[in-house]
Order: C-alpha cells, then structure tokens, then sequence
C-alpha cells in the first residue's frame, strides 16, 4: 500500500463470547444494567481515545448507564486488546478497535496473546480518516518534493514519529524511504498524542499522523502541511493535494 493511500481504520467490536453467552443468565435481565467500559488501547488524547470518548457519551445518553473509558496503551495496541480479549465475556467490557491490533499485527508479531478473529465480533465501523503527512518549521521543506531534496542532501539528518513500531504511520514513511530513496531515522512513540506532541516540540522532524491531530497546528502555522496521505483530497483539508507526491511515483496524486 502506497503512503498516499494509507489511511486509519477505527471501528467498536466486542468480545466474540458475546454472542454465545446471549442465552445465559447474564441476559435475562435487561441490557445494560450496569456501567459498561471502553478499552482504548492507545494513550489518552488520540484517535482512538477521541472516539472511544465520543461513543462512550452517546452510549450514556441511549442507555441511561456510565460508559468508563480505559487507557491500556503499549505494544502497538496489543496490550489494551489483549485486556478485552481477556475480560468476561458478559458484553459490558468493549474494545474500541482498529487496524494496528487487529490487522497488522498479526503479521508483525510472532505470536500474539490474543486472537482478533475468534476473540472478537465486530459491532459497527466508527470512524475512516487519512494520515497527514508533516514537518515541524524548523526542517526547511514546504512539500514532499523538497522533503526529499532535503533528505538526499542531509542523509540520516531527518527523523521522523510514528505511532509505533508496525503502526500504518510507521509503515507509511518506510514506504516513503524506499519509493524516494531517503533516509530518515524512525523514533517511535506510543500513539498519536505522543507522536503529535514531538513533532510539535521538534522532536523530530517529520511524522505521518491521524489527520485529527496536526491539522489545527497545520493550520495554525505550527506544523508545515505536506500532503494528505488518501487516494483524494481530503475535505478536512483541501489545500493540501495528494498530487504533491506525484514526483516520487505515477500512481501518487491520482484522483
């Protein structure tokens, strides 16, 4: 998948004994009839922790019940999934999922502790948005073109974030390295909020991130807007065209 097409994937699921448990005792009462909790597997502040947050507060308007949003970050996600894989199969513990714990790392770690096909069922699909691609002001690029230059130029000078080893934003910027033929250094964080505050700090240098982060500060004038990393012009952000990575590859750009 080329970066100009990744994008994150965050959906709700719950644990798969769910359903076979439908029948027991636990649901001859109505549900819910006590408070259900979220468990967002990334730190507080990023996609994952926004969404499950927004869920969360209609859950509690529709149900009359508090909904708990748990933090258990670590691992790529793998440790807050393996959290709910694990808790009672009763539906009150709910994992707000996506494409890091239970996609990609089943091809990234040798074994994980946790099954995302026989352990899980999926609810409902919450929320699709793009990677932004940025710099923090003090790298002297305004696009990826110039990125590139500048890299060629400087190798192993540019560092970048990613949201942790294996994560989509990770794999974006190696796809990236390879396709131009650069070299940046790969510092990973913990998630998203970590990653965004680095680059903001300048950290780093340049980082791929979930478009709700960056763009305030993009638009701000706090981080330097590259490119949108989708197949089209995102709607959140329409100044910045993915056509600017059309002078790494062909395929880039088209729409």
């Amino acid at each position: 998948m080329y970066p100009s097409e990744t994008r994150t994937v965050v959906s709700a699921v719950v644990l798969a004994a769910l359903l076979a448990s439908a029948g027991s005792c636990a649901f001859a009462q109505a549900y819910p009839n006590r408070p259900i909790h979220i468990i967002a597997p990334f730190p507080a502040g990023g996609g994952y922790d926004f969404l499950s947050r927004l869920v969360g507060s209609e859950m509690t308007k529709t149900f009359s019940q508090p909904v708990i949003v748990e933090n258990k970050s670590g691992a790529n996600g793998n440790i807050g999934t393996d959290a709910a894989a694990k808790s009672a199969p009763d539906g009150y513990t709910l994992l707000m999922g996506g494409n890091s714990p239970l996609s990609l790392n089943v091809g990234l770690y040798p074994k994980l502790p946790y099954d995302p096909v026989r352990d899980f069922e999926p609810i409902s699909r919450v929320a699709t948005q793009p990677n932004l691609f940025a710099a923090n002001p003090k790298v002297p690029v305004k696009s990826v073109a110039e990125l590139v230059q500048y890299a060629k130029a400087n190798p192993g000078k540019l560092t970048y974030a990613s949201n942790g080893n294996g994560s989509p934003q990770h794999l974006a910027a190696e796809q990236l390295k390879r396709m131009a033929g650069i070299d940046m250094v790969h510092v990973p964080y913990k998630g998203a909020a970590p990653t965004a505050a680095a680059l903001l700090a300048g950290e780093v240098s340049v980082a791929f991130n979930i478009i709700l982060l960056p763009l305030p500060h993009v638009q701000s004038g706090r981080l330097t807007g590259l490119a949108v990393a989708s197949s089209k012009r995102s709607a959140l952000a329409p100044d910045l065209l993915v056509r600017r990575l059309r002078a790494l590859h062909p395929r880039w750009g088209r729409r």
